[in-house]
């Protein structure tokens, strides 16, 4: 089986530690609201517009791993797979696609785990008048324990995680049997893309960068 896995090793952390459990309705201040946002992996060799990764934390828990970018618009190519039909109306013409990853995450101290849930493949595009517009093509839950463990550490607008591996969500030997095949091509797509363009610098320490 393979799994989907891009690694993304990090530095020594000694900076400042991360979120502790809150209530929904609770803001977070100071050092504990400084993981909350969206943070978005800086690679300088490569356009946002052609691969975009990034992690959101909430305030009331919920996490999204976002993944894609124009290089996904070989979803369309899938249609001549048996068991999968894609149905883009109302574009005009697929121009990339995103693989978005659902769940919940907690922190204590300098660690964050992150449990996901489900998964959701969404498409975009241009139409009239509208311009760009994403549209959602599938949605499932995911089966089996998919929890990610890492120590952090937030500097400004600046964050660094530290694990065995930052993956691309999860490793899917217990779940790609269950899955739908067009979310296994997915994945297989996005994984090997990713791969690419990771493996080919000489650092090892990569920079997710604050968007709000």
């Amino acid at each position: 089986m393979w799994k989907l896995r891009a690694v993304l090793l990090l530095g020594v952390l000694s900076l400042s530690g991360c979120l502790s459990e809150e209530t929904v309705d609770t803001p977070l201040v100071g050092k504990e609201g400084s993981l909350e946002g969206q943070w978005r992996l800086e690679l300088a060799e490569v356009e946002m517009e052609e691969f975009d990764f990034s992690y959101t934390f909430s305030r009331d828990g919920s996490f999204a791993n976002r993944v894609g970018g124009a290089f996904l618009k070989r979803i369309e190519e899938l249609n001549a797979i048996d068991g999968i039909d894609i149905g883009t109306e109302p574009l005009d013409a697929l121009d990339g696609g995103f693989l978005i990853l659902h769940g919940t995450w907690s922190a204590d101290g300098d660690s964050v785990d992150i449990d996901l849930e489900r998964l959701q493949i969404e498409v975009f595009g241009k139409v009239p008048i509208v311009g760009r517009l994403s549209v959602p093509v599938h949605e499932e839950p995911l089966m089996g324990d998919n929890r990610i463990g890492y120590r952090c550490a937030v500097d400004g607008d600046r964050l660094s995680l530290n694990g065995d591996s930052l993956t691309l969500g999860i490793g899917l030997e217990e779940t790609t049997g269950g899955l739908d095949p067009l979310a296994v091509e997915v994945l297989r797509l996005t994984s090997d893309f990713a791969l690419q363009q990771l493996s080919a610098r000489d650092e090892d320490e990569f920079s997710l960068v604050k968007v709000h």
